[in-house]
């Protein structure tokens, strides 16, 4: 996808003093075009930061960000450095 179409992949930076605020999560489910599910999607991206900080992982993926027949979400990798103690 990187080489057919870059402008698909975002690329949102967080400040690490503020951190990544619900508020952030909520605009880019919504930039996403998740419209009825926004809240829940932004929950999701709050959920894997917070997995992403508590691990100190060098990163949190969900690729593709897509639902099976049954609701389910297809992939999830992180990377295998991290310590995955209280998750």
């Amino acid at each position: 996808m990187a080489a057919e179409s870059p402008d698909k992949i975002f690329k949102i930076p967080i400040d690490i003093v503020e951190g990544f605020t619900p508020a952030k999560a909520l605009s880019i489910a919504q930039q996403l075009g998740f419209t009825d599910r926004a809240p829940e999607i932004s929950k999701l991206f709050l959920n894997c930061y917070e997995l992403f900080v508590k691990t100190d992982a060098l990163m949190v993926e969900i690729n593709p960000l897509a639902e099976d027949t049954t609701g389910q979400c297809n992939s999830f990798y992180f990377d295998g450095n991290t310590n995955m103690g209280g998750f």
